[in-house]
């Protein structure tokens, strides 16, 4: 201690002496997050796995990320306020300014009628259930110094963004205010909210051999881990410059992510060249992680249909040989949401094979063509592109919104 304090006083005296300025090493940020999932309910529909998958996408994120974050996390134990308020005082504890804290949440999200609309976050053990209402987290996390970022994976997410609108807070909500937030599960084959959405034709693979029945996630955190190295590629640091900004997340969620209107607010105290995650550019072997990913770079030529164009033209790149499948949904505008009961599955078959057919390992041109639209479905569509590993298992590529109007 003696020898360290001695150094530093030379340090002082030797700049005084050639007139500079002492630099004195101030503390590097500390990266903490907190990652939360309900999936079993008392009053809403059970969600499994999809809560769970999303929690363990955000976690590998973290994980990966080069400065080292403290990761924290409870998994469908979160039953009421008190285990959010435990929690949040005991992996943020000691954060200091300049430091950055991440609270992911993957739940229901509801908004109340009662006196005045009032935006919450249900959550829930399965056996206890209780409501966390966005004021009373914001007030937890105003205890926490240094800046804050929330992802909040739940329908009418949009709503956190006015409360939570001052310089030390950045928002990611995976939906607007009034929109609902959509997920996928296998094991259903019928679609819900999370408010949820499903793969109808998922339940079976390209064999028709029934699938391992633990499948599903949000399209959302889907989108948002995808884009931050999920598979190995880094689709939203549009400079490969091995940080992912603000600015680049929000443009690559914008073509990344369809199912719904995700949602971002920067505080002051940010910017758009703000970091949101840090990752080493090559794997241990000196081999970019780009070349790990099954389907990437993915062109969409034309986005509108109409009764002279019914066709959609894209390309993508195929880095193994695998099945591929393509899904189309319809907005019901009347209900305001997907209409996931009628959503058309079918396999790439234009190779030898048919329907069990696998891409080659090379770029793939398609054009698809939706002769199952009509007048009635003018409006917009969702088109999907899957790929399903050698068990049958799927994984949403990419998805797109089509303007229709025939």
């Amino acid at each position: 201690m003696i020898r360290r304090i001695s150094a530093l006083l030379c340090a002082v005296i030797l700049a005084l002496l050639t007139g500079m300025q002492p630099i004195i090493a101030q503390d590097a940020p500390v990266y903490r997050a907190l990652l939360i999932a309900c999936d079993d309910f008392v009053s809403y529909p059970d969600t499994f796995p999809s809560s769970h998958n999303n929690l363990t996408m955000m976690r590998d994120m973290f994980s990966r990320d080069t400065r080292s974050f403290v990761v924290h996390w409870q998994d469908g134990i979160t039953q009421n306020v008190s285990a959010v308020e435990s929690a949040v005082g005991a992996s943020f504890k000691g954060a200091r300014d300049g430091d950055v804290s991440y609270i992911y949440l993957s739940t229901h999200g509801i908004v109340t009628e009662e006196d005045e609309p009032a935006f919450g976050l249900v959550l829930s053990d399965g056996f206890e259930e209780e409501v966390l209402y966005a004021d009373k987290l914001k007030e937890m996390l105003d205890e926490v110094s240094g800046t804050k970022v929330i992802i909040a994976d739940a329908c009418y997410s949009g709503n956190l963004l006015e409360t939570f609108a001052e310089p030390e807070y950045i928002v990611f909500a995976s939906s607007r205010d009034d929109e609902k937030s959509w997920y996928w599960n296998a094991e259903q084959g019928r679609a819900s909210d999370n408010s949820a959405s499903s793969l109808e034709s998922l339940e079976t693979n390209a064999s028709g051999t029934a699938m391992h029945t633990t499948l599903g996630e949000s399209y959302y955190t889907q989108a948002l881990t995808t884009g931050a190295g999920r598979f190995g590629e880094f689709s939203s640091d549009k400079d490969a410059d091995g940080s992912i900004t603000l600015a680049e997340l929000s443009e690559y969620m914008k073509t990344a992510h369809a199912a719904s209107e995700a949602q971002m607010y920067v505080g002051a105290d940010a910017a758009e060249d703000f970091v949101f995650t840090r990752y080493d550019q090559f794997d241990a072997d000196g081999v970019s992680s780009a070349e790990k990913t099954l389907l990437t770079d993915f062109v969409f030529d034309d986005m509108n249909l109409s009764a002279q164009k019914r066709s959609c033209v894209f390309s993508f790149a195929a880095n193994e040989s695998v099945r591929v499948g393509y899904q189309y949904v319809i907005f019901d505008k009347d209900k305001n949401q997907w209409d996931w009961e009628t959503a058309v599955m079918w396999m790439d078959s234009e190779l030898k094979g048919g329907a069990n057919a696998i891409v080659p390992r090379r770029r793939i041109f398609r054009t698809v063509t939706l002769n199952g639209i009509d007048k009635e479905d003018d409006g917009i569509i969702m088109m999907s592109v899957v790929a399903f590993d050698e068990y049958g298992h799927p994984t949403i590529c990419a998805s797109r919104i089509l303007k229709v109007n025939l």
